[in-house]
C-alpha cells in the first residue's frame, strides 16, 4: 500500500493517473496529531523492547553505565531520545505543518495564478524542496541539512564536546540540532539544520580575525 499527500490543485493529476493505471485510488482525511504520535510510540516501545529481549545492546552497556553514573537514568533516556528524534515527538512541530497545510489550501483555492504570478514561483519553489534545497552556491542539501567544514581539528585539542559548547556559547545553536561530528587532525566537519548554517558561519568566523574564515559550507 502506499500513501500520498494531494493538493487541491492537484486533483485533477491524480484522477489521470487512476485513469492510467487503472487503480483504486482511495481518499482518506489526514489522522489527528494525537493518533500520530501513539503510533510513533507504539512502533518505538516495539523497537525498544525487542532489542531488550534479543540482548541486541552489549556495545553500548558500557556507555549506558557511565551516563547513569552521572545523571539520573531517566534523564539520561529523555537526553538520547531528544538527541535521536529532535522535535518528531512535540505536538507543536506537527501543529506547525497543520497550519501550512491550511495555508496551502487558501492559496491553492485562490488559483494557479495571481495578478503577480506568486502562485507559479511557489510552484517553483515547492519543487526544489522536494528534491533537497540548494544553497547560494548551487549546492543541493537533502532534508534541510548542510554540511559545514571547521578550520580546527584534533591538533587544536578540539574534540566533539568542545566543539558542541562552542557553537553553543557563540551562536547559541543546542547541541542536539548537530549531527555526523568528525574530528579530523587539522579540521573538522559537522551537520547541521540548514536554517542554522547561516547564524553558526557569522558567530564562529566573528571569532576569528583575519586569514581563512574558521567555518564554511563543506564543497562537494
Amino acid at each position: 500500500m502506499a500513501i500520498t499527500f494531494v493538493t487541491p490543485r492537484e486533483m485533477g493529476k491524480l484522477s489521470r493517473i487512476k485513469r492510467v493505471a487503472n487503480a483504486e485510488i482511495k481518499k482518506s482525511t489526514i489522522p489527528e496529531i494525537e493518533e500520530v504520535l501513539k503510533a510513533k510510540k507504539e512502533s518505538l516501545y516495539a523497537c525498544v523492547g525487542e532489542i531488550i529481549s534479543e540482548k541486541d545492546f552489549s556495545v553500548y552497556s558500557e556507555m549506558a553505565a557511565e551516563l547513569s553514573v552521572e545523571s539520573d537514568p531517566v534523564e539520561v533516556i529523555a537526553a538520547l531520545l531528544r538527541h535521536v528524534y529532535d522535535d518528531e515527538f512535540d505536538k507543536e512541530t506537527y501543529r506547525k505543518i497543520r497550519n501550512n497545510m491550511g495555508s496551502n489550501d487558501r492559496r491553492d483555492r485562490n488559483g494557479r495564478n495571481d495578478r503577480n504570478g506568486r502562485s507559479d514561483r511557489n510552484d517553483r519553489n515547492d519543487r526544489n524542496d522536494r528534491n533537497g534545497r540548494n544553497d547560494r552556491n548551487g549546492r543541493q542539501t537533502l532534508d534541510n541539512q548542510t554540511r559545514l567544514f571547521i578550520g580546527m581539528g584534533k591538533k587544536d585539542d578540539l574534540d566533539a564536546k568542545k566543539l558542541l559548547a562552542i557553537v553553543n556559547k557563540e551562536a547559541k545553536v543546542p547541541g542536539r540540532k548537530i549531527k555526523d561530528i568528525k574530528i579530523m587532525n587539522e579540521f573538522s566537519f559537522m551537520t547541521v539544520p540548514y536554517s542554522e548554517a547561516e547564524d553558526i558561519i557569522h558567530a564562529l568566523n566573528a571569532t576569528r580575525k583575519g586569514g581563512r574564515p574558521l567555518v564554511e559550507k563543506a564543497k562537494n
